[in-house]
């Protein structure tokens, strides 16, 4: 080394001595604005180590690596950022010589920057999986060494779990939709409480509200099959006791659910308890022909009266779909082997408000066709085909693929479709098989489905095929 020159050195910034995570299955960073630095080192090959205990005992299991800024892992432990593997991370041996609880150990590869141990280290999560109280004391340290054993200070952080309610949704990216005519929708089914909290007391409120709702909407509780709760005259009941109330939830109006007796037949309104009651939470319009894809979005809190604090707002929206559907079908069609294509639907309908057909998809798929088995259209019944292309009394309506064997026969009708034009089409969907050795041993199921442009609930017809010598 020169004379005078610095020491070779490397350092973590940016960690607050200490940080409260929600009590909830939800992911949370430890380290989200972290910065890495260092002088006169190489990060390849370095060793970023960390590691979460309390006196309730070593907690390592629960770190792992949370996708996004463009970082990811795989289940064997591989870290990319932007794409390319840049680390690969393992348990270390805990005091007791076992990997199933030890501490993440995140090997950086060849190339390694200061740049990439700060993006790895940001996205080092924890998911705290328990209600209990004795997790106190608890902590968590990084230590980074670079492969010259060049190393920064053992970093500590005092953690402590949050008492403010925390809503979240187990399934954050399934698409609730709402069918014009159906008498309600349970849209809470994957929304969860967590909280360290026994039991709320009584005035402890939960809030559910339509924003945007109008007269015409309807928020409400009903049982959904749960053997806890009973409801009567807007009062909620356990073994036939009131342990909470609930007001409003027409329009924009909230819907409040106020907790009392909480202790009555020995029931508390424990986490888990409240999870049950927000479950059985409904949406109802009267509307009949909403714009189709329009989202209507409901929020739902917690306002704990034990400690006066109130959980995050977490949003559900609710997607507005069409009410398309089908009647008829359960006709057996006879197809003679070698002949001409057959008509295999002409006794199903459609049925829905004129202005779902645009866009709508009709799909025609044999539940146990064989290789050569094939669905086309027909010209005829005011149709003309062209390659894939449909026209009917010479307005380009719709396009089709598929229909060969187990493949679907998918119609996507385009902006000019209609009721009328949809129901021609599929009364010249036709059956065929150009093998001369098609099976006649067997009838064929055929199922007919038929949805809105955004592919949401529809309807569904069914049909057999018989295919004589």
């Amino acid at each position: 080394m020169l004379s005078g020159a610095a020491a070779a050195s490397v350092a973590i910034a940016h960690l607050p001595p200490e940080i409260a995570i929600p009590h909830t299955f939800e992911p949370f960073l430890f380290a989200p604005g972290a910065t890495v630095s260092g002088q006169g080192v190489d990060f390849a090959g370095s060793h970023l180590t960390v590691n979460v205990t309390s006196n309730y005992g070593i907690l390592n299991f629960q770190t792992f690596i949370q996708a996004g800024n463009g970082v990811t892992s795989t289940s064997d432990g591989d870290i990319s950022l932007n794409n390319v593997i840049v680390a690969h991370w393992e348990r270390g041996p805990d005091q007791n010589g076992q990997t199933y609880d030890g501490p993440m150990i995140i090997t950086f590869g060849d190339g390694a920057t200061a740049g990439t141990v700060q993006a790895v280290l940001r996205q080092v999560g924890y998911v705290n999986a328990s209600e209990d109280r004795l997790r106190v004391g608890m902590s968590e340290t990084f230590q980074l060494q670079t492969a010259d054993g060049t190393s920064s200070p053992l970093y500590q952080q005092t953690v402590t779990i949050s008492d403010v309610p925390y809503l979240f949704n187990a399934q954050p990216d399934a698409t609730l939709q709402y069918r014009p005519g159906n008498s309600l929708l349970y849209f809470a089914l994957n929304i969860e409480l967590g909280v360290n909290e026994d039991s709320f007391a009584d005035g402890t409120k939960l809030i559910v509200k339509l924003p945007q709702g109008t007269s015409q909407e309807k928020l409400s509780i009903l049982s959904w099959g749960n053997a806890y709760f009973t409801f009567k005259n807007h009062a909620i009941l356990i073994y036939g006791e009131q342990v909470a109330t609930y007001t409003g939830g027409t329009g924009s109006n909230p819907l409040i659910v106020t907790f009392d007796n909480q202790y009555k037949a020995g029931f508390p309104w424990s986490a888990y308890n409240v999870s049950q009651l927000i479950h059985s939470l409904t949406y109802t319009t009267t509307q009949t022909q909403p714009t189709l894809g329009e989202v209507h979005p409901i929020t739902i809190q917690l306002r704990s009266a034990n400690t006066g604090l109130s959980s995050n707002i977490l949003t559900v929206p609710v997607q507005m779909t069409g009410d398309l559907n089908l009647t008829g079908g359960g006709k057996l069609v006879t197809y003679q082997r070698g002949g001409p294509p057959t008509i295999a639907a002409s006794n199903v309908f459609t049925l829905g408000s004129e202005q779902y057909f645009a866009g709508s998809i009709l799909t025609l798929q044999l539940n146990n066709g064989a290789g050569r088995d094939q669905f086309t259209i027909l010209a005829g019944n005011g149709l003309t085909v062209t390659a894939n292309q449909i026209r009917y009394k010479n307005v380009l309506i719709a396009n089709f693929t598929g229909g060969v064997g187990k493949t679907p026969l998918t119609i996507t009708f385009t902006a000019k479709a209609t009721k009328e034009g949809v129901d021609a089409v599929l009364h010249q969907a036709a059956f065929f098989n150009d093998s001369p050795a098609a099976s006649t041993a067997y009838t064929r199921s055929l199922s007919i489905n038929f949805t809105d442009a955004l592919g949401g609930q529809g309807g569904v017809a069914g049909q057999w095929i018989k295919v004589t010598a």
